[in-house]
């Protein structure tokens, strides 16, 4: 199955004995897809602002809410000070029109659709916290499974690479917009909006190590976690 990095490592850390066989996409500095939005009228214009406040976030753990703690941090905040709601992309317009929060951590299309509302205003998106070319999302398997079972994780990790190549040529840009409209059963004029990521279909134990640390960095890991046996590459 697929888990952003950090909830990989998280299992891994509770005992769970898995493996990355595949990587998704990179981070990029120029493709912003997550933000951080607050009303106009909110009197919230930067990290400081938020002590106290309420943020929605789609996963407690997840890496846009390791990221967003990140730049809490660096900005000298408390990333206790702010409370951590749970919420669905779809319903972050509705709970920032509503003031239900006070902020929303929130991904394409919907950052988008919600800026185009007109009420709202970004704080920051969490590539500019991101480094360039931090992997996000990871295919992970029991490593009982990978190991027995090579020839398949062989034939995925190439599949996972041509697969990348296609994505990543310029030429295929339509046909891949096409594929991913396919599965988020977006509508054209919002498909036409979303920004093609970069794809690597692998992943190093340096990329996975920069999770570790930032993890560590607020305390949301128990034991000492060594990314290099963590991937495995058939």
């Amino acid at each position: 199955g697929a888990a952003t990095a950090t909830a990989f490592l998280a299992a891994v850390d509770s005992g769970l004995d898995l493996v990355a066989v595949g990587n998704t996409t990179l981070s990029e500095h120029d493709v912003p897809r997550i933000g951080l939005l607050t009303k106009k009228n909110s009197g919230i214009n930067g990290p400081r602002d938020l002590v106290g406040k309420k943020m929605s976030v789609a996963g407690i753990g997840s890496g846009p809410y390791v990221l967003v703690r990140k730049w809490l941090i660096e900005n000298k905040v408390d990333i206790k000070s702010v409370q951590y709601i749970e919420t669905s992309y779809p319903s972050m317009g509705d709970a920032l029109r509503s003031g239900s929060v006070d902020a929303v951590l929130v991904a394409e299309p919907y950052k988008t659709r919600i800026m185009e509302a007109g009420d709202a205003k970004l704080l920051i998106n969490t590539n500019e916290v991101n480094q360039t070319g931090q992997i996000s999302t990871v295919y992970i398997a029991t490593r009982a499974w990978a190991t027995s079972h090579m020839a398949e994780v062989r034939a995925f990790q190439a599949g996972l690479r041509r697969g990348s190549d296609f994505g990543n040529n310029k030429a295929n840009a339509a046909a891949t917009r096409a594929l991913f409209g396919t599965y988020v059963k977006l509508p054209p004029e919002v498909l036409e909006t979303v920004q093609i990521p970069k794809f690597q279909a692998d992943l190093t134990p340096r990329q996975l190590g920069l999770w570790v640390e930032i993890m560590n960095q607020q305390s949301m890991l128990q034991t000492k976690i060594d990314p290099a046996r963590l991937i495995i590459r058939a």
